[in-house]
This record gives structure tokens, sequence and C-alpha cells, in this order.
């Protein structure tokens, strides 16, 4: 459990780099905020897309009445290199009000890292100014200064949590597979995940080749359920003492912004086909599969912002002032293709271990290995 708990911070507590990312990137206002953390958090989503799609089977041959196999596997998912890093100059930006200075003259043509990158030697931040233009009034007010995010440099990165998973032999040489994680909590963080599918086996139903001895051939599909959400720390929230400099600060900065939080859910499914070969204790096995992920990133709580005073009759005229964002940004990503598996399993009595390779169409290939008890029938067929 100790592990498992390490792997979830590593990948979600601290890729968010101490969970100050979010909270920095809201400083450029609801729009923009919501490409830059898509343009960071891409691979994420990407990756844990792919490996939620991961561990269904290790063997063609559906368990017998009543057999049963328990599993736990990890996997981990390689991040292609094109999709390390991303360039501000390319951000479809939405907000003409706001205008960038960074703090390097070249910055703007400088790889900035997405979540698994590697960033610059020097820390990318950018000046944010409000562009105000009434009547005769042409200015920018300055606001305030976001500092871009910080990769974590990994060109592998694991999958959480591991698939915990209980195959069930039932009838016909089909098989009900239940993918399920309990839920964990620790300080600030939780997890869950759930899934359910089916094995059945195609080779029982062609007459020219069901008595063929040592391999099998069989329909594979799942369905998995991921959700992980981290509160924000106190120190790591984003108050209003960030804006020491608005005309309302008084207002606002004793609130404590208990409801910052982080979430990171999805869905994903798989339909296919698997073959595998028994040669004695070891097992080669192949899989051929469409995969289809959904994934979203959401900002959750009460964030404040800075703003300029566009009210040419107020006496604070082109000053900033905080406002509070609600729930301010929703990204949500969908990852599909088809995806091809080898691997390998090795039975010693009822240990059986397992690992596999799976190349997917859509890159962000997948490394999974297991370890599992394994009853293959109760009742004779």
């Amino acid at each position: 459990m100790k592990i498992t708990i390490s792997l979830v911070l590593l990948l979600f507590s601290l890729s968010l780099r101490s969970q100050g990312v979010a909270s920095e990137i809201i400083k450029a206002g609801q729009a923009d905020a919501k490409v830059f953390l898509n343009a960071y958090l891409q691979p994420m989503f990407k990756g844990f897309a792919s490996g939620s799609n991961a561990g269904w089977y290790n063997s063609a041959k559906p368990l017998g009445k009543l057999g049963f196999h328990i599993s736990l596997t990890a996997s981990a998912f390689d991040v292609p290199e094109s999709e390390r890093y991303y360039k501000f100059s390319d951000l479809p930006l939405q907000n003409t009000l706001y205008t960038y200075v960074p703090s390097a003259a070249s910055s703007s043509s400088y790889n900035l890292p997405t979540i698994f990158g590697k960033g610059p030697d020097i820390t990318q931040s950018y000046d944010i100014s409000y562009a105000l233009k009434i009547g005769a009034f042409d200015s920018s007010v300055f606001l305030c200064r976001m500092q871009m995010p910080e990769g974590l440099n990994l060109p592998m990165a694991p999958v959480i949590p591991p698939a915990l998973q209980l195959n069930l032999g039932l009838f016909q040489q089909t098989e009900l597979m239940i993918r399920y994680f309990p839920g964990i909590s620790i300080q600030n963080f939780s997890s869950s995940q759930f899934g359910f599918g089916i094995k059945h086996s195609i080779k029982q139903w062609l007459p020219a080749i069901k008595k063929v001895p040592f391999w099998d051939w069989s329909f594979i599909g799942g369905f998995t359920h991921f959700k992980h959400i981290l509160s924000v720390k106190n120190s790591n929230r984003l108050y209003a003492s960030a804006y020491p400099n608005a005309i309302n600060y008084t207002a606002y900065k004793d609130k404590l912004y208990e409801d910052q939080a982080y979430a990171l859910l999805g869905n994903a499914f798989n339909l296919g086909t698997a073959a595998s070969i028994k040669l004695g204790p070891l097992s080669p096995y192949l899989g051929l599969l469409y995969t289809r992920s959904w994934s979203g990133f959401d900002m959750l709580g009460t964030y404040p912002v800075l703003v300029a005073v566009d009210d040419v009759s107020h006496p604070d005229f082109a000053k900033p002032k905080i406002e509070e964002l609600l729930n301010p940004v929703q990204i949500h990503a969908n990852v599909d293709g088809f995806r091809c598996t080898a691997g390998i399993r090795l039975k010693l009595g009822y240990l059986v271990l397992h690992y596999d390779y799976s190349l997917n169409t859509y890159g962000y290939n997948l490394h999974s290995a297991g370890i599992g008890l394994h009853v293959q029938e109760l009742i004779p067929l």
C-alpha cells in the first residue's frame, strides 16, 4: 500500500509541483489558464487514458466454472519526445486583452516543459498586463507575474493506481473480470478505481479448430473508471496576498480559500481479441484491441484573480482589482485507437507471473507486469 501511495503522489501531487501549478496558472484568467493547463497536462491525460486499459488479460484461455484468478498489475507508459515540450508562441490564447511579457527576451521560442518534460535552466515567468482601450485611453495595466510550471523529466511514467483484478469462470467458457482498487485517502489526497470486463472463447464456436490443443482464441472487452482528488494545502493555495496592489485587497486578504482542489478522473474501455499458446509453464499471448478513453482535469473551488477596472467613470479606473472565479477550469481529452499487445506468462503451480508490451496507434506505448494466484477451475467442464 505504501508503494501505491508513493506512485499516486508522484504523478498527481508532485506532478503539480507542490500543488501550486494550477493556482499559479489561474492568474492568467479563466480562458487562458485552460489553454496553458491543457498544453502542460496533455501527456498525463493520454498516458493515464492509455494505462487505464492495460492489464486486462495475460492469457486467451477462459477460466473453467468457478475458477478464479487474482492479480495485481503495474503499468508504465512511454512519453513521446515530441509531447514532452510545447512552445508558448504556439498556444491558441483566448484573452485578447491580456499581454504576456517573458522574463527572458527570447523565451517565447523556448520549449516549455509539459508535465513529463524537462524545462530550461531558468524558471520561466511572464508579466501579465491588461490592455485598456476605451475612448482616448489606450494603455496597459500591469497585473501580476505568472510562473510557468516545471516538468518532472520522466520519459516513462507509472500508471496509477495499479490494477487489482479478480477473474471468475462462469459458464460456456465465459469469464467475468472485475477490477477494483479500494479508495485510499492520505493527508489531502484520495484515489479510487473500479471496472469490469468479459472474456469469451471464440475458438469453441469454430468446429474446424475447436479441438486443436495447446492454443486458445477469445473475445476481450473491459471498462475502467478512475478518480483522484487532491485538496490544495494551505501553503500552496492561491490567496489574495498574491495581489497586494489590488484596490480591493483588504476585502479579500483574510479569506482562506479552503475549497481549492484538483480532480483527475476518467473512463476507458477496450474491445478486441486475444490468442495464446501453451508451451509447458510458458504461455506467449498476443492481442489486438480497439481502445477509447476519456479523461478530465477540474480545478475545484474559489480562486482570486486580478482584472483592471474598465469603468471610465470609476475613480479607480485602470487600476487592478480582485475578482473570484468558482470552479474555473475543466479540461477534457479523448483518446482512441488500436493497440497491439505481445506478452508472456509464466505459471508455477498456482503462481502466475506475466509481462507484456503494447503498441498504440496514438503513442504512449505501455509496459505491464504483474503477479497472480490462479486456479483454472473448481467444477470440471
